[in-house]
């Protein structure tokens, strides 16, 4: 019974290292692909994308109805231009460029990208609050800098006179939602909420932008505009009350494409995170989009992957030589932890910083000395003394994972994650593997 169950947890440890260090893989169209989580390598290992985005210095139109209230107007055809009240004006106004609106910018940027699950990115602003970002290159880089460069100006406007019934101060939060027709047809909606006042403004825009049929049986609507930085999302008119202070705007059209579908969510997504976090105090362009390679190249990768490797072959070697049959068990524990820690960062979405491999060394070696210690303990009946004694010693090694895992810096938090997951699934994982595979029972 003894060696059934070793013949089972290696039989266990060898498919957890083929998932860990291969991958499982599966036909998706007309190539395999590996269903487990690739590794998020940090931009020291990869392409990185530095954007600049430079304080708008140019100048804007605005526009005033006949009692000098600024409004959006509304270019329609035949119209006479010079008969717009109009006003040539700076985008950013002299007195709004302050150490204040700099900082509070940088602080609505970090959280739309914390929003946005952007993964490793840095921000460096300089003395005129234009700003220089670094962001990891992956899929949806191209999102992170629209959302970044978009300065967030939400409103409902009537359609006709360009009157500004509503804006952000109102606003609550936005998300996006999906629905499901009875034909499988799905709708992507972007959903604001506002406040109490602005609850109380919606209701009244619901019931004054309606349709109406006069006495001759002809309809009229009387429409809004729902526009973000003067783009518009929505020209509609309400069939009901709106008295739950929630709008919904749909994104796209009904569609039973899965690839649409995702498309419309990240473009709904981008603007509900723009809405989320405010306006930016400033407007802000686009200096430069350039795309970095890594000096760190693929081959630099192949060479310390092999390092690696020999590494751990030369310290499996030792435990054989050193232990012999106990030794192989070691070996088959240590590495099958290495396996584990790997797979749980993966599904942690720990980004491979240099911090985070020298973490993910640390916990691997303590696990090491574990086994040695664990071997060469005579009396198995001392298992739960020993990972006890061990744990306590690793005791300073967790306060500082745990500390290190809530700090934004992608460099010091990888570190964290891996040394909070290592010495977490060390105990937890000795428990259930080491305790039936090396000790006697």
């Amino acid at each position: 019974m003894n060696m059934l169950k070793r013949t089972a947890i290696i039989l266990i440890i060898i498919l957890i290292c083929f998932i860990s260090f291969i991958g499982i893989y599966q036909k998706k169209l007309n190539k395999m692909e590996n269903i487990i989580p690739e590794y998020l390598l940090g931009m020291e290992y990869g392409e990185k994308r530095v954007v600049r985005l430079d304080v708008d210095l140019g100048t804007k139109t605005i526009y005033y109805d006949e009692n000098g209230n600024e409004i959006e107007h509304i270019h329609e055809d035949g119209e006479d231009e010079e008969s717009i009240i109009s006003e040539e004006v700076l985008v950013n106004k002299e007195e709004a460029k302050t150490k204040e609106n700099f900082e509070k910018t940088k602080s609505i940027l970090k959280k739309r990208l914390k929003d946005m699950g952007a993964g490793e990115y840095h921000i460096r602003q300089d003395d005129g609050g234009n700003f220089a970002i670094e962001l990891l290159e992956d899929d949806y880089t191209d999102a992170y800098i629209q959302v970044l460069a978009t300065k967030g100006t939400f409103l409902i406007a009537d359609s006709t006179t360009g009157e500004r019934l509503l804006g952000n101060n109102n606003i609550k939060n936005a998300q996006m939602v999906t629905y499901q027709d009875e034909t499988g047809y799905v709708t992507a909606y972007l959903v604001v909420n506002f406040d109490e006042e602005g609850t109380k403004k919606l209701e009244e825009i619901s019931n004054t932008y309606i349709e109406q049929t006069d006495e001759e049986g002809n309809t009229t609507t009387k429409n809004v505009l729902i526009m973000l930085d003067g783009q518009t999302l929505l020209n509609t008119y309400f069939g009901q009350t709106m008295s739950t202070g929630e709008l919904q705007i749909p994104i796209g059209e009904e569609t039973n494409s899965g690839e649409e579908l995702a498309a419309y969510m990240l473009q709904g997504q981008q603007i509900a995170t723009v809405l989320r976090h405010g306006e930016l105090p400033l407007t802000y362009e686009i200096g430069y989009n350039n795309t970095l390679s890594s000096s760190f190249t693929e081959n630099n990768i192949q060479v310390a992957i092999i390092a690696i490797a020999i590494i751990i072959a030369m310290m499996v070697i030792y435990l054989i030589l050193i232990y012999k049959v106990k030794g192989i068990l070691a070996a088959f524990t240590w590495i099958g932890f290495i396996a584990v820690l790997l797979l749980a960062l993966r599904y942690a979405n720990c980004i491979f910083t240099p911090s985070c491999i020298v973490a993910i060394a640390i916990v691997s070696i303590w696990e090491f000395i574990f086994v040695n210690a664990l071997i060469r303990n005579k009396e198995d009946k001392e298992f739960i003394k020993l990972l006890v004694h061990y744990a306590i010693i690793a005791i300073p090694m967790y306060i500082i994972s745990i500390v290190a895992t809530f700090d934004t810096a992608i460099a010091i938090n990888s570190f964290g994650t891996a040394l909070f997951w290592g010495n977490t699934l060390m105990v937890l994982y000795n428990l259930i593997v080491a305790n039936n595979l090396i000790c006697e029972k």
